[in-house]
């Protein structure tokens, strides 16, 4: 699947990828989903990333997130991640992060993003 590209007024932009991993559990009715989003400069370079992993169920007529874990860091040292939480609710998971923007050690900018995962009843991965 493509990235995702979002494009910010100062330059920066967030590229997000969506990948359905390879299924450990016998039940076909399970998938494993990761959303990875890098925060990059206007030369491609990342500053920071946030990534978000969930395990759904599915049966046709519902879906539900059994598990979900993630990361959130900085790649960059003027880039520093304040706080990070991943949490589920019906079929969506959802993380966060808040990170902060140094010059010779003072914050500059705080940023906070979030991402999610749908699943459908059907499986289908949004």
């Amino acid at each position: 699947m493509a990235p995702d590209i979002e494009y910010l007024e100062d330059g920066f932009y967030y590229e997000t990828t969506l990948e359905e991993l390879p299924a450990f559990s016998r039940n076909a009715h399970t998938k494993t989903v990761q959303k990875t989003t890098n925060y990059k400069n206007a030369e491609g370079n990342v500053m920071w990333s946030l990534t978000l992993k969930a395990t759904f169920t599915y049966n046709n007529s519902s879906a539900k997130c059994t598990y979900v874990t993630g990361n959130a860091q900085s790649v960059n040292s003027h880039w520093k991640v304040s706080s990070k939480s991943f949490q589920k609710s019906g079929s969506t998971a959802t993380g966060s992060a808040t990170v902060k923007q140094l010059m010779n050690g003072k914050v500059i900018k705080t940023t906070t993003k979030k991402i999610s995962i749908h699943c459908s009843p059907t499986g289908k991965i949004s």
